[in-house]
């Protein structure tokens, strides 16, 4: 990977696009819940215009790609000719919490290089939090409104007793033959970024993705992040997760978590599952 594909400018940018993203993700959720409106589709779509526009003007010769401006399953030219920097943005990860007026909601981006992903930023607007970094960079913590920058520790291999497992209401109510499995302990909070900050804090040790139907813009930032901290990212066969040219769905089970988290999924998880 070529160095400082983003100079520290860049990263400050990006930054505060986000913070800005999420004061207004903040403010149109406090009118949602004042007027009982509820849908989130031109939410996400403001939230979205915010940040493409100025990536777009800032990154001229990137691609960016967001939730709200691809159908499903449509690939946009720009990516399907395989640019080497490709943004994707999830303005709101976990819309269905957000609508509901709670805090397990996220923004997020990502950026690809060569169909890796190189850095990442995750923002949760309610509790005015940021993380961003990449695997040559390092995971950073950010308090908005704070010139403080703290650097995450990486936490050591997966040894807790419950192993403290994150999973979406939908993939563990079509998965209830885990709550059979010994030694875990099942949790199940809001989006996929909101998953991983609660890896990254210390309060869970894996996310757990079976069904298979996660998006570029899911993973890309949260992955970012992971990398960064040492954290494993794979899947049944793989130690990797893979960025497809040709859909935007990674189509098969996605783990994320503290080292062993990938030994732990094949030995203890994979043997149930396939029976």
């Amino acid at each position: 990977m070529p160095q400082k594909i983003l100079l520290d400018d860049d990263i400050n940018f990006v930054n505060n696009l986000l913070i800005k993203a999420g004061d207004l993700a903040v403010e149109l959720q406090h009118f949602i819940e004042q007027n009982n409106y509820s849908t989130g589709l031109t939410i996400d779509q403001r939230i979205s215009e915010i940040i493409v526009s100025q990536l777009e003007k800032r990154f001229t010769s990137h691609a960016i790609i967001s939730e709200e401006s691809v159908l499903e399953n449509s690939v946009p030219i720009d990516f399907s000719l395989n640019k080497e920097l490709v943004w994707f943005v999830d303005p709101i990860d976990g819309t269905h919490h957000y609508l509901a007026g709670d805090s397990q909601y996220s923004i997020m981006v990502g950026l690809l290089h060569a169909g890796e992903p190189i850095y990442g930023w995750v923002y949760n607007p309610a509790f005015s939090t940021l993380y961003f970094g990449g695997p040559s960079q390092g995971v950073y913590r950010q308090e908005k409104g704070s010139k403080v920058v703290e650097k995450l520790l990486a936490p050591g291999s997966l040894q807790n007793d419950p192993i403290r497992v994150l999973m979406g209401s939908r993939d563990r109510k079509n998965n209830l033959w885990l709550e059979h499995i010994d030694g875990i302990e099942l949790i199940q909070v809001g989006s996929i970024g909101y998953k991983l900050t609660k890896i990254l804090e210390g309060e869970s040790d894996v996310l757990l993705h079976l069904a298979g139907r996660l998006k570029l813009w899911d993973t890309a930032g949260p992955v970012a992040l992971a990398l960064a901290a040492g954290f494993d990212v794979g899947t049944q066969d793989l130690d990797r997760l893979l960025y497809p040219q040709d859909t935007f769905v990674h189509r098969m089970a996605i783990v994320i978590g503290i080292k062993g988290s990938l030994d732990w999924f094949r030995s203890k998880i994979i043997p149930v599952w396939t029976q």
